[in-house]
């Protein structure tokens, strides 16, 4: 018997890691939660709450995705957009500019959880001929936790 992925409507507890271009918070976790809602047609769109660990975001991020069989994609939307510090806090950057994060992954049978990549583009400084943007990533887990 084929096994099923959970329905994506309801709320998701999961963790994000720091890739290496976060140096020495390389590897370090923040936790958070998602509440999703299908909206048809495979795709979804809730909110993320970053819960706990280094750089965790107090505000709310929308989220807008899609499922695929057992892939999932979506992107983490802030409303603001921050730079995690040396101490491990977080400064809004002025001027204010939007961060968008992009989640890729499938969905794991053998421990019943999301896993995949993250990545966020960030322009770092203006050039002469456009943006400067740099690479950041991770990875990440997600685990159904109720059905709304």
């Amino acid at each position: 018997m084929r096994q099923k992925v959970p329905k994506i409507s309801g709320q998701w507890l999961g963790h994000f890691k720091y890739g290496p271009e976060y140096e020495k918070f390389y590897g370090e976790e923040v936790e958070f939660s998602l509440v999703l809602q299908e909206l048809g047609d495979n795709q979804f769109e809730g909110k993320s709450y970053e819960l706990d660990g280094i750089g965790a975001n107090e505000t709310v991020s929308l989220v807008k995705g899609y499922v695929d069989g057992n892939l999932i994609h979506f992107v983490k939307e802030y409303e603001e957009e921050f730079v995690l510090l040396e101490d491990g806090t977080l400064e809004k950057l002025e001027p204010p500019g939007k961060s968008i994060l992009t989640y890729d992954g499938e969905f794991d049978y053998r421990i019943n959880c999301y896993v995949g990549t993250w990545e966020l583009e960030s322009q770092v400084a203006n050039a002469i001929d456009g943006v400067i943007v740099e690479l950041f990533t991770g990875t990440w887990e997600l685990t159904k936790l109720s059905d709304k």
